[in-house]
């Protein structure tokens, strides 16, 4: 009787350890039925902060601070005194003058950078406590910062099913944001379980995609006409030309209104693409700078009327000269024979305001530099560019 006793106790003992949230065997496989709600309470606690705050944070302080945290486990960062002051010495010391433009404003930039300490803390204390049954469940919690935060502590243990979990996350278009020291960038989920699993940073050592696996991940992207991911993007536009780069470009570029894509699209100078292009002009709304490198990089003569009413507002500006959209105006204004293309360069370098004038005079002369075939060619002995101007402006000549 006692011996059955003592098997009783014992097999009652075994089913407990594999239970229970914090065991040995729970660490170290995932049951396909937990979910959210068998979150324990300290878990919940911790992603729920993380989720409050919203932000990951990355970056050289990000990094000194987690480190130094992780050292000092046993004896916690006093965050309030002495001696958490000498973490920021890595940082880069905006200002409130800078003149930058930042992303976010600087207020936002000081409660940020009041607050990453805390986050960095937050996601260590959840990585070194969440087991990976609670990680996975949190790969689909309700704040981005947190499913992304999920993930990079699975790819730090080199979780096994890190690959399925980023293939049911490629199309999560919510917005996740990130610090990196001085300014606030926003990337879709999606692209940042994208990223966590191919660079080197922002996780260092972390389980990542062999190149097999990346280029199977991708295929499957574009194969999938509703993927609007950046990644994407950034894959088509470094593809070889070929028909069917060219229609997976399109049909990203009307899902999306990507303007990356469709300067890449106009490189391969097809005119079933004309009017895509000249959509983009018509929906610019004052932001021409795609659709000017897109008529830069097929200078088609159907743009024409679109590029001289462009310029023709920009002869009209008295301040807030975009130099940028200058450069390229002119140098797809260079590509197209018409007479009237030939007045408006002439009309460029009669603007009254000067220093205005002169960044006419200097883009004008760069376009003509760099298109020398063109039929334009004599309007270039007119302007009066000195060596030093010229030596300026054509460090601009490949952009």
């Amino acid at each position: 009787m006692m011996n059955l006793f003592k098997l009783s106790f014992i097999f009652l003992l075994f089913v407990s350890c594999t239970v229970t949230n914090s065991g040995l065997f729970s660490q170290s496989s995932t049951s396909e039925s937990f979910n959210s709600e068998d979150l324990r309470s300290k878990t919940k606690r911790l992603s729920n902060k993380i989720g409050a705050c919203n932000v990951l944070m990355i970056g050289t302080i990000a990094m000194h601070i987690d480190e130094r945290y992780q050292n000092e486990l046993l004896n916690p960062i006093d965050f309030s005194g002495e001696r958490v002051r000498d973490l920021y010495q890595f940082g880069s010391g905006r200002s409130a003058t800078d003149r930058r433009a930042y992303n976010s404003s600087f207020n936002d930039y000081n409660a940020l950078y009041k607050e990453m300490p805390y986050q960095i803390r937050r996601f260590r204390d959840l990585c070194n406590y969440a087991t990976q049954e609670e990680l996975v469940a949190l790969t689909d919690h309700k704040s981005p910062a947190v499913r992304c935060y999920a993930f990079w502590a699975l790819l730090e243990e080199h979780y096994p099913g890190s690959k399925e979990i980023l293939i049911n996350h490629l199309n999560d278009n919510e917005i996740v944001k990130t610090f990196d020291d001085e300014d606030v960038y926003q990337h879709k989920v999606g692209d940042y379980f994208l990223k966590l699993m191919t660079n080197g940073t922002p996780a260092h050592f972390t389980k990542k995609l062999s190149d097999e696996e990346y280029e199977e991940i991708m295929q499957s992207i574009i194969a999938d006409e509703s993927n609007a991911l950046s990644s994407k993007e950034e894959y088509l536009i470094k593809l070889p030309a070929t028909e069917d780069s060219r229609t997976a470009l399109k049909k990203f570029i009307q899902l999306t209104n990507s303007g990356k894509a469709l300067v890449r699209l106009a490189e391969f100078q097809d005119e079933r693409d004309l009017a895509l292009i000249k959509k983009f002009f018509r929906e610019s709304e004052g932001d021409n700078y795609y659709a000017l490198q897109a008529a830069r990089n097929f200078p088609d003569p159907s743009f024409t009327e679109n590029l001289l009413g462009i310029h023709s507002n920009e002869l009209t500006k008295r301040n807030n000269v975009k130099e940028i959209d200058l450069l390229i105006l002119y140098q797809a204004l260079v590509q197209i024979d018409d007479p009237a293309i030939k007045e408006a360069l002439e009309s460029g370098l009669k603007v009254k305001k000067r220093p205005i004038r002169e960044a006419h005079a200097k883009y004008i002369w760069l376009a003509l530099q760099k298109f020398p075939e063109s039929s334009f060619i004599d309007i270039k002995s007119k302007i009066n560019i000195d060596a030093k101007r010229r030596r300026a402006v054509l460090r601009y000549i490949e952009y």
